[in-house]
């Protein structure tokens, strides 16, 4: 799947970091899309993290603050492409994991019901012009997401600029 390289990255950059100073200057950005596992609602059932690979395990990470940043969830399929749905909630159900026992605590994850755009949503994870200088961005998808979105962040024309060899990706078929 596209997403373990990233989250095997996410935890690396966790278990080494300082726990005080979480991410030890790093921050990061985590901007998760996936199809989307139901509604909430009458007949329908809730949206569980449990249901989404690895998406408890990476919003530990960020809840524990192991790590600086943020993490947004974009869930798609189901409704008109490019449009915000209306239908049920807009949370994702997570659960802790306390002791092992599944009794930790209960919280929810707030959810963009759309695709993750690189003009809107990777431009504002980047920054300002002057902090994108810095940035390293790592791309897993399929090919022809992972084409769009390269060309789109290196392209100095009309994309965000990013140097090539800071926009790194892998492709799964």
């Amino acid at each position: 799947m596209g997403v373990n390289p990233l989250v095997s990255m996410l935890l690396s950059i966790a278990s080494t970091s300082p726990a005080a100073g979480g991410g030890g200057g790093l921050e990061v950005h985590f901007l998760y899309s996936l199809r989307d596992p139901g509604a909430g609602g009458e007949g329908r059932r809730r949206r569980e993290a449990r249901n989404m690979l690895f998406l408890e395990r990476i919003s530990r990470v960020f809840r524990q603050g192991k790590v600086r940043g943020s993490l947004e969830v974009f869930l798609t399929g189901g409704g008109g492409e490019g449009q915000e749905r209306a239908e049920g909630e807009r949370v994702i159900h997570c659960r802790d994991g306390g002791n092992g026992d599944g009794d930790g605590d209960e919280y929810i994850i707030p959810f963009h019901a759309r695709r993750c755009t690189v003009d809107d949503d990777i431009a504002k994870a980047l920054g300002s012009p002057a902090e994108r200088r810095f940035a390293v961005v790592y791309v897993c998808g399929v090919p022809t997401m992972t084409d769009q979105f390269v060309a789109r962040l290196t392209d100095h024309r009309s994309g965000l600029g990013l140097e090539p060899h800071r926009v790194l990706c892998e492709k799964w078929w």
